[in-house]
């Protein structure tokens, strides 16, 4: 099978696999398409999402929803749906689930019916409910087995990069590099230091650099400057590469200097003390750096500082330590034994670990799959226990007859951030989607999902499990949310890096998909660069190009879309909605305009309802939960001059009139709802229900507001 590149086969093939569905219920073979887009938000958006859903099966909308299309948190509830509608149209035929009401798997009845093995109950919605703190579901599985998961992660990870850098220092150990040198030309430096190799080249990078200045600056003045203009560009880059090699250069000359030093300062302050503490406290401040951007810390001078000395301690102390292992293995009775070990170790661990089971993407994973993609046995029971089904069925197998709708697109942020293209790296990525047909970009072509990923005959491929894990990776190095944030920085990728904290996974490129790659490993992804012409490519939260899920829409021109959003935005400046707009009309010169008078983004804002002052001050009530406005897609051909219209029903988490009281007293209790931290991912059933009723609420108020609507004729 060959690659598609051609994205107009991409929509074809989607769009066929749509009218298959439309066909076999006598729903008309109109082109038009609707979509739910579900943002991201972890726990809080899969919620809130749940009661929007609700609300569009209890108006008879869902039912005529083409796609469905989720991003990061979003995807947790989003991949519920397609799993529920897989699983038990699969083992309970004579009870099929589907997106209509009274079929609706996530809420066929009210909630509070305990009787969970009623025929129409509640089971699959309740065992969410009550297992949405999927990270500690067991008394074992813990917030200690946790950290132990993340001590183990990067305990591993530190040691392959101590091995290997102790074998490259190895060789300069052994060459004596890092020996006094004396040479014709120590005699014209200060005594004051002793040098070793690299020293001297500090030095002389320094010597280059001066000379080169003066030089350079000579030239202009014998030569006409247009002709200096290629020259000046090139000598631009040697000047900045001379800066980069001499602050190497510096660190290696310090290790033996430092050494020497301690050495001397006698048993308090050992070496080997240093060395120890340094990466020690590097890794504590890496882990807690970690913890503060799960928060959302991330622009604060504290992480600045905490990040800057963290990378300098475990960079510094690795290094230090290698140095250390390297002299004790030339001063032993058996070097070359110990080298030979040392090599191998290196080697093996370096070369032959799997990233993507070693690092937290793994349990992430497994995590998020015990409570969204259960076995239906457990939902039964309504207990945790492993998700065995989901864990070995590929992602090609959803959306498949007969609930072929809606499709599901799941976006992730393919991490590009050395790529030659300044608009991918400039972003960061590009949107990369995982679905049942396709999987692929614009920058890596598309390839069939069912061909992708499987080594073996007996592989699965990409499951449903993973790409709804990838899709929420959000701490990972060199990527963040719409394409900013500190973990883009080389500081705190490195240190990220270093302690393997990426939720995200590394893949084959689509380009590639025929070649039978190596697995991901520490050292061969270490040196690979994050552009779309690598063979292996890494994929992470789709937040982090569009945190909305509507990109991949707007490039299908869907008619009408249904976006929920309940990202974090407690200060409402829309700044999710914001990248979108930028995005799709400079890729696609698609224009979205909230022009539509009675539901406007202002009507959105805390404090805009009509209600008295006491009840905006104490809940801070909208006026509405929901927007209006026009897309406006460009002219299909060069001969149709005429724009194509769609619209966004745009549906933001926010406090509104005439809420139950128990959600209203979450709000009183919990000043930050609905806009609590995305860190928060150990939602108890109070949480969970404040979320999603405020969903349903303001979703049964959209359609009951918009009843003569012009895009409600679409789902009559």
């Amino acid at each position: 099978m060959s690659l598609i590149h051609d994205h107009q086969f991409d929509i074809h093939l989607e769009h066929q696999h749509i009218e298959e569905h439309r066909q076999r219920y006598g729903l008309g073979d109109s082109k038009q398409y609707s979509a739910l887009a579900i943002s991201g938000g972890g726990v809080r958006s899969a919620s809130f999402a749940l009661g929007v859903m609700q609300g569009l099966v209890s108006a008879d909308i869902m039912k005529n929803v083409d796609y469905l299309s989720t991003a990061s948190g979003g995807g947790y509830i989003g991949s519920t749906l397609t799993w529920l509608l897989n699983q038990i149209n699969a083992s309970q035929p004579q009870q099929p689930a589907s997106v209509e009401a009274g079929h609706f798997p996530l809420g066929r009845i009210k909630a509070g019916n305990g009787n969970n093995n009623a025929p129409d109950g509640n089971a699959e919605l309740d065992f969410i409910r009550h297992h949405s703190s999927y990270l500690t579901p067991t008394k074992a599985l813990n917030y200690i087995s946790l950290l132990a998961v993340i001590l183990r992660s990067s305990f591993v990870s530190i040691t392959t990069y101590f091995l290997a850098i102790s074998a490259l220092l190895f060789i300069f150990v052994s060459l004596g590099a890092f020996e006094p040198v004396v040479t014709c030309v120590t005699d014209w430096l200060p005594e004051v230091l002793t040098y070793n190799w690299f020293l001297l080249l500090a030095a002389l990078m320094v010597f280059v650099f001066a000379s080169g200045s003066f030089i350079y600056a000579v030239f202009t003045r014998i030569l006409a400057s247009e002709s200096l203009y290629q020259p000046r560009t090139r000598l631009q880059t040697f000047f900045g590469n001379l800066i980069y090699g001499g602050v190497i250069a510096l660190i290696l000359a310090s290790i033996p200097l430092l050494h020497a030093l301690l050495t001397h300062l006698g048993s308090l302050y050992t070496e080997k003390g240093f060395a120890g503490l340094s990466t020690f406290l590097g890794f504590v401040m890496g882990v807690i750096q970690f913890f503060r951007l799960r928060k959302g810390c991330v622009n604060d001078k504290r992480s600045q500082l905490l990040i800057f000395g963290a990378a300098t301690l475990l960079i510094y102390g690795l290094f230090f330590s290698a140095y250390l292992l390297d002299l004790a293995i030339i001063n032993h009775e058996r070097p070359i034994l110990l080298m030979i070990v040392l090599f191998i170790a290196a080697g093996v661990s370096g070369l032959y670990i799997n990233t993507n089971y070693i690092s937290l993407h793994r349990m992430y994973r497994d995590r998020l799959m015990e409570c969204y993609l259960p076995n239906l046995e457990n939902i039964r029971k309504n207990i945790w226990g492993y998700a065995s089904v989901a864990d070995q069925t590929g992602l090609d197998q959803m959306c498949q007859g007969p609930n072929q709708r809606p499709y599901h697109i799941i976006n992730t942020n393919l991490v590009l951030s050395t790529s030659k293209k300044v608009q991918y790296q400039s972003r960061g990525g590009d949107s990369f989607i995982l679905s049942p047909l396709l999987c692929g970009s614009t920058a890596t072509g598309w390839v069939r999902t069912a061909s992708w990923l499987k080594d073996t005959p007996s592989s699965s491929g990409m499951t449903l499990a993973t790409a709804m894990a990838a899709s929420g990776a959000s701490v990972n190095p060199n990527a963040g949310n719409n394409s900013r944030g500190m973990a883009r920085t080389p500081f705190i990728s490195a240190v990220l890096s270093l302690l393997n904290v990426r939720l995200g996974i590394w893949a084959t490129n689509p380009r590639f998909y025929e070649r039978k790659l190596s697995k991901p490993a520490f050292l061969t992804t270490l040196i690979k660069s994050f552009n779309e012409n690598e063979a292996q490519i890494e994929l992470s939260d789709g937040g982090h190009f569009d945190n909305l899920a509507i990109y991949e829409l707007i490039r299908r021109r869907v008619n009408i879309i249904v976006a929920s959003d309940a990202g974090a935005d407690k200060h409402f400046v829309f700044d999710d909605l914001g990248n979108c707009i930028e995005k799709v009309r400079v890729d696609f010169n698609v224009n979205i305009r909230f022009n539509d008078p009675l539901f406007t983004l202002d009507n959105l804002q805390p404090g805009s309802a009509g209600a008295s002052q006491r009840e905006i001050l104490k809940y801070g009530l909208a006026k509405n939960g929901f927007a209006i406005a026009t897309i406006e897609y460009p002219p299909l051909d060069d001969e149709n001059q005429t724009p194509v219209y769609g619209t966004l029903i745009y549906i933001k988490a926010t406090m509104v009139s005439e809420l139950p009281v128990d959600v209203l007293n979450f709000k009183a209790s919990h000043p930050d709802f609905p806009h609590e931290p995305t860190s928060d991912q150990f939602f108890n059933e109070i949480q969970f229900e404040a979320y999603r009723e405020l969903g349903y609420q303001i979703t049964k108020n959209m359609v009951k507001e918009c009843n003569s609507h012009a895009w409600r004729k679409h789902f009559i």
